[in-house]
């Protein structure tokens, strides 16, 4: 009833009635294979490890940059422009790397931090 409401135009020798029956019975839209694992799913794995590749990747050279500065004497005070890199890491890492006095201290800058938790040993 909706298709003849809306004015849709019918392939030749149907009614809108026999469309209806059809619908009503399934038969007009075939049936999908399920998955464990849908195809958009597996596209979201891949997106976020190509995601975070791409992350380390920028890091990395961002270390180098940072390591090669160091080494000529030139100030670590300077933009390093990366949409892959989150703002507040990024922030964490230029904030590090005006305390840096040395280059572990340049490399530290760049590594992980450990979680701190806390409340470890709290009753």
């Amino acid at each position: 009833m909706a298709m003849q409401m809306l004015g849709f135009e019918l392939p030749a020798g149907y009614t809108y009635e026999q469309m209806a029956a059809q619908e009503s019975n399934g038969a007009s839209r075939p049936k999908r294979r399920q998955s464990c694992c849908g195809k958009s799913e597996k596209r979201r794995r891949r997106r976020k490890s190509l995601t975070i590749r791409h992350d380390a990747g920028r890091l990395s050279k961002w270390e180098r940059l940072a390591l090669r500065r160091h080494k000529e004497g030139k100030s670590l005070d300077y933009p390093f422009e990366s949409e892959a890199i989150p703002n507040d890491l990024k922030a964490s890492i230029q904030g590090a790397l005006l305390l840096a006095g040395s280059e572990q201290e340049v490399r530290a800058a760049f590594k992980p931090l450990p979680f701190h938790r806390g409340w470890d040993g709290y009753p």
